[in-house]
């Protein structure tokens, strides 16, 4: 009767921890289907590891099949990119990532690029096409004195050497990581129908706009830009594939071929962003450039607007700051209460020469600007006092546009961190047809954080299971002993 009730008790016990096991295990399962942001939540407090809304707009709407191949040698995965790739693949079913050893691969990367690639370096392929983003640009620094400026580590190290060799110190920096933008981007390139080209006017003194932060932009929202040199002569014309055309501070004249070349190109669908200084936007000065505008119905006021309103300039009444209207392509933006540098800027007029034209003012001043000269500079109450626009959308019925901004120093690279930037990029949008923005902005690193790598998490979970078991098993054992006495 004892062995039978002694059996009974044991075969209690095993079934009881058999049970017991195989909860665990079935919860060890379900945990290893969390995403990583439940099992690995973001603690950092810039959310390195987070993915934007911006990026989810663009990734809700991806509809190719995207691998990643994250090169790096095993253990030396940066916790940061390694958790960043786990969201994006949390967060859309079209996204794979595939880790690929260069060390029992060596040749897997020339497939893709003839560079060398560094560790923590990502492929991205889809039928489309494929891209390559190096390790080296997912950190990148910002100089004090030279912000919107972002130079990788061996630019910051050549730099700094420069700089100390000079000085006897390095100079001071914020790292920023990049991963968030280099993904995103990375991922609306290779899934993108049609990479959009944008032509850049040149031969009149325009400035170039691809080596500085607004060309960077440019690139980050996957826009190709190429130069444009319109041929006099009946052949002149603007290339079938321009998604739009820059005219970026011209200081001469275009010619009669290269006007009537802008006005078919507009008039045919095209769209064109120009950017004037004020002494060379008027008829008086560039008469043929002026043709253009005043084909869309607009002119330029060629004096430099100021303003009295405090609110409205800084230091400087020449150096406003006009409100986004949020009218016309503005209407892309987020918000349009930013802060708008518009520097040294003339004022843009409707002159009604074009009935058929939809204008849009994008950006005016307050009611206290005025027309600066020397005789109030040091007097402005003594000028008279009106509503300027800074910056006009003209749209005809077939959809071709001019995008007019009354000063280059819109994209001043000293601007690119405000709401210039934001204007500039919505102005894209609108041309190339974007539905979405990619350029984002990175993250500062101002603080540290603990870092557990795969490897430990890994044994931790099997130490906490074999803790959990033991500790039953052995409540299971004392509850067996305790109902024999």
């Amino acid at each position: 009767m004892k062995n039978k009730k002694i059996l009974k008790i044991g075969a209690y016990s095993v079934a009881l921890s058999a049970i017991v096991l195989a909860v665990v295990i079935a919860v060890n399962l379900f945990v290893g289907q969390l995403p990583s942001s439940v099992l690995r939540p973001d603690l950092t407090p810039e959310k390195l590891t987070t993915v934007s809304d911006e990026s989810m707009e663009i990734l809700n709407g991806i509809k190719d099949d995207v691998t990643v191949y994250y090169i790096v040698t095993g253990g030396g995965e940066d916790p940061q990119i390694e958790g960043l790739l786990n969201r994006y693949a949390d967060a859309s079913d079209k996204i794979t990532v595939t880790k690929v050893d260069p060390v029992s691969k060596p040749n897997f990367a020339s497939e893709y690029t003839s560079q060398t690639l560094s560790n923590n370096s990502l492929i991205f392929v889809t039928d489309k096409r494929s891209t390559v983003v190096d390790g080296s640009e997912l950190y990148k620094y910002e100089i004090v004195g030279q912000e919107g400026t972002y130079y990788t580590e061996s630019e910051y190290n050549s730099i700094a050497q420069q700089y100390y060799y000079s000085t006897g110190s390095a100079p001071e920096a914020t790292q920023y990581f990049f991963g968030e933008n280099e993904i995103t981007g990375a991922v609306d390139y290779v899934t993108g129908d049609k990479i959009p080209v944008m032509y850049a006017l040149t031969g009149h003194g325009e400035t170039d706009i691809s080596s500085g932060a607004f060309g960077g932009l440019v690139r980050d929202e996957n826009i190709e830009i190429k130069s444009l040199s319109l041929a006099a002569g009946e052949t002149s014309a603007v290339p079938q594939d321009a998604d739009a055309v820059l005219i970026n501070a011209p200081t001469n004249d275009i010619n009669d071929a290269e006007a009537d070349a802008l006005i078919s190109y507009i008039d045919n669908g095209g769209d064109v962003i120009l950017l004037t200084m004020f002494e060379k936007a008027t008829a008086d000065a560039v008469p043929n450039l002026a043709k253009v505008c005043d084909h869309m119905g607009l002119e330029a006021y060629g004096d430099i607007i100021a303003d009295a309103d405090s609110n409205h300039y800084y230091t400087y009444p020449f150096y406003i700051l006009p409100d986004i209207t949020g009218n016309g392509f503005s209407s892309l933006m987020s918000n349009t209460g930013v802060y708008l540098f518009m520097p040294v800027s003339h004022a843009i007029e409707i002159t009604g020469t074009n009935a058929d034209v939809e204008t849009y003012s994008i950006a005016r001043t307050s009611d206290s600007a005025y027309i600066y000269t020397e005789e109030n500079a040091n007097n402005p109450d003594s000028a008279e006092k009106n509503m300027y626009s800074t910056a006009y959308q003209s749209v005809q019925p077939e959809g071709g546009s001019l995008i007019w901004f009354g000063t280059p120093n819109i994209i001043d690279d000293s601007f690119v961190n405000y709401g210039n930037a934001e204007l500039f990029l919505a102005a894209l949008r609108s041309v190339c047809e974007k539905t979405t923005s990619v350029s984002i902005i990175g993250k500062p690193i101002t603080s540290s954080y603990l870092e557990v790598t795969e490897g430990s998490m890994n044994m931790w979970t099997a130490v906490f299971a074999i803790v959990v078991v033991a500790v039953t098993v052995s409540g299971i054992a004392v509850f067996a002993v305790r109902r024999r006495k």
